[in-house]
């Protein structure tokens, strides 16, 4: 198995689903309001596997962590719940 490949393409997944969040046109205004713009750079903070959660329906799952920056500087989050199958679970955005 690829873990690195794996994870390479769980990042990419990740960020279409970000990309899709951020295409939201009553976010993208309250962004460019705050930011001036929608330019911001995404960085992997990292991919667990969580076998157990307390939130049954999180268990067996991937949790992405990715950072979102803007000019050089950590702006918020975003956190994605995909199952084994690749297939969305849940999501949690949030801007400082």
């Amino acid at each position: 198995m690829n873990y690195k490949k794996d994870i390479e393409d769980i990042f990419e997944l990740s960020k279409s689903y970000l990309n899709k969040c951020l295409g939201d046109d009553e976010l993208a205004n309250e962004i460019i309001d705050t930011y001036g713009e929608l330019n911001f750079m995404f960085i992997i903070n990292e991919v667990q596997y969580i076998f157990y959660n307390k939130n049954e329906w999180l268990n067996n799952c991937y949790r992405v962590n990715i950072d979102i920056e803007h000019l050089e500087k950590k702006v918020g989050h975003y956190i994605l719940y995909l199952d084994d199958n690749r297939n969305f679970v849940d999501e949690f955005f949030h801007l400082d």
